[in-house]
């Protein structure tokens, strides 16, 4: 939901911070005498958002925590990764899940991402988690510290 800078509560905020950040630290906190164990074949993979580079408007929280997944991937990756931990980010353009296509693709906004988009087509789900895969996979052993974009080219 949108909201002007000027309505955004603390509370707001908070629940912003909640949603799109805090789990994803405390997760890798939690799982991180696993990961030392399983030292250099492990790896962290947060979910970001090409939104934070875009212009956009009503939005301040996600954009924010969003841009904020880049320095927690970034400042994680040089913590653990001396540890064996590779650890990188996916920053998805829009992507056409079951909700996504319910309730924010209109005919309008299909519009604005397409033309927006290098490639004409929408997102699936599959190309997010096939990268995901590829990511904790061997055959990316040498990359960390990286957040890859998967947005058809729209950034």
């Amino acid at each position: 939901m949108k909201k002007p800078t000027e309505e955004i509560t603390p509370e707001w905020w908070a629940k912003a911070v909640d949603v799109n950040l805090s789990h994803q630290f405390f997760l890798t906190q939690a799982l991180l005498p696993g990961l030392l164990q399983a030292a250099g074949t492990a790896a962290v993979v947060n979910m970001g958002s090409i939104t934070w580079a875009l212009p956009a408007t009503g939005v301040l929280p996600y954009t924010t925590m969003k841009a904020a997944v880049v320095g927690l991937t970034r400042t994680l990756a040089h913590e653990l990764g001396p540890r064996g931990i590779r650890v990188n980010s996916i920053m998805p353009g829009s992507v056409a899940t079951e909700r996504e296509l319910r309730d924010v693709m209109t005919p309008e906004y299909e519009k604005q991402v397409l033309g927006s988009q290098a490639m004409k087509r929408l997102i699936v789900p599959a190309e997010i988690a096939r990268t995901a895969m590829w990511l904790c996979a061997d055959d990316s052993s040498g990359m960390t510290n990286q957040s890859i974009r998967v947005d058809g080219g729209w950034t």
